[in-house]
This record gives structure tokens, C-alpha cells and sequence, in this order.
């Protein structure tokens, strides 16, 4: 499955890429789709931050912690706890209908734009699509919401941006 981004999820090379990084097992996926149906199968098995490039499964609720490069790229390393400095990153369908929110609270030093997709089930497949997104500011919390229940949230090229580039960046 590809990732969004043009980043290609790992897959004959897969147990390499687990001895490199941190990876999840399979999550098993209950999404609500409709009041009365609900899409179940599993996320399969994948880094949690691959090739710049990350995600969450519904129901998940990971930590990361950010370090910048020169040129002011994002690497976030997975870490099974929050901490005070983490970025902690969940997805879920908090309502009785079928509305999936993704939440962020940026605990980092970083102000943060980046890019995200969305995959989602429609018509029988798991669809994905580009999404929008705000930038996320440094000790605060984010929110994205899609009116429809969602699988997994991918989000990369990672980017921290001045207190006057996130105020100009908004949500893209």
C-alpha cells in the first residue's frame, strides 16, 4: 500500500525496515461508515515514521518526539509514551455519528506545517485522498475532522516554520 506523499510503505523489505525503526503490529480497524455499518479489517503491519513520513490507525493513539534539521525538516521518532516534549497524535470517531477527528497536541518546541492524506473505505475499497490541514503551533492542540469515518491519517514532509510562517500558512 502506498503512502501518501509518494513515500512507499515498506513491504518485501518490511522486517528490514522493523529492525531499523520502531513498527506496529497489525491494527485491527471497527470504523463506523454509516449508523448501521461498520468497516472491519486491520491496518497491517508498518513503521510508525518511515521515509519522512508517518500515520495513525483509527482507534491509535501514538507519541512522538521531534528534532529538526538544517534546513528546518521534521523527524519524528516514535516513543511509547507521551512525555512532556512529545507530540501526541490520535484518531477517532468521538460522536454517535459517523465523523472521524484527528487530534495533535504539539507539546514540541516547534512550530509546524506539513502534509497529510487520509484513507478511507468508500464503495466497497479503502479509498485515499489528499487532505487539508492547519499548521500546528508549539504547545498547542490541533484538530482535523472529516465527516466520514476514516482508517488512517498519513502525515509528512514535516517542516518547522517561524512564529510569523505559521501565522501566514493558516490551513492548506
Amino acid at each position: 500500500m502506498a503512502w501518501a506523499g509518494g513515500a512507499a510503505a515498506p513491504s518485501a523489505d518490511l522486517a528490514k525496515v522493523c529492525k531499523e525503526t520502531p513498527c506496529r503490529d497489525a491494527v485491527p480497524l471497527n470504523v463506523k461508515v454509516t449508523p448501521q455499518t461498520y468497516y472491519k479489517g486491520s491496518w497491517p503491519r508498518s513503521p510508525y515514521f518511515y521515509r519522512g513520513w508517518g500515520g495513525i490507525a483509527a482507534g491509535e493513539t501514538l507519541s512522538f518526539e521531534a528534532s529538526a534539521g538544517d534546513q528546518g525538516e521534521i523527524t519524528l521518532r516514535y516513543v511509547p509514551q507521551a512525555t512532556a516534549a512529545s507530540i501526541d497524535v490520535s484518531l477517532a470517531q468521538p460522536t454517535d455519528g459517523v465523523m472521524s477527528m484527528v487530534t495533535i497536541h504539539n507539546k514540541s518546541r516547534y512550530h509546524i506545517v506539513y502534509e497529510a492524506a487520509i484513507y478511507y473505505p468508500r464503495d466497497g475499497s479503502v479509498q485515499d485522498n489528499s487532505t487539508s490541514v492547519c499548521a500546528l503551533r508549539a504547545g498547542l492542540t490541533g484538530y482535523e475532522s472529516w465527516p466520514y469515518g476514516v482508517l488512517f491519517f498519513a502525515f509528512g514532509n514535516l517542516r518547522s516554520v517561524s512564529e510569523s510562517e505559521v501565522n501566514s500558512h493558516g490551513c492548506q
